[in-house]
């Protein structure tokens, strides 16, 4: 099957989410696209929606949405397990599974959590703290909605 531009913008996707690039390694990520049998035409159609992206300020968050996500499950870390709340585990885990926290966000929220007790926090307060770092972390982010979204209340324009 024959390989299009939105094909290497889907594979840039993965080679910043998964590898850790930055979109100013363009001339790493052209040569792998050209070993993976991209023509210069799409790459150069890529580069140029990316550039687009860009500009309009989201261009990881677009990147993050169209990298593959990865197969198979988060195993955690004991001293992970020992910091962060049973409570805090579930939370992150069903906002993971139902794609409203993607993983990138997940593990961040996870670093930060390691460095406070959260074991003793009761369901609205790990609720109340993932909402706001979720908020935090999406431009014009509303904590009140993230967590109405968290709670299954969705906004009635989503439905």
């Amino acid at each position: 099957m024959p390989k299009s531009w939105w094909d290497a913008v889907r594979e840039i996707a993965s080679m910043v989410v998964r590898d850790g690039l930055h979109q100013a390694d363009e001339g790493m990520m052209r040569r792998v696209l050209l070993k993976s049998g991209f023509a210069e035409e799409e790459i150069l159609q890529a580069f140029d929606w990316i550039d687009h992206a860009e500009r309009s300020g989201n261009v990881l968050e677009a990147l993050v949405m169209l990298a593959p996500r990865p197969d198979g499950i988060r195993v955690s870390h004991p001293m992970e397990r020992m910091f962060v709340s049973d409570r805090v585990w579930q939370e992150i885990d069903r906002a993971r599974q139902r794609e409203v926290m993607n993983t990138d966000l997940a593990e961040r929220l996870i670093e930060g959590i390691r460095a406070l007790d959260t074991r003793d926090w009761e369901d609205d307060e790990v609720r109340s703290f993932i909402a706001d770092v979720m908020a935090d972390t999406c431009s014009g982010g509303d904590a009140n909605r993230v967590e109405r979204i968290l709670k299954d209340q969705l906004p009635e324009f989503y439905s």
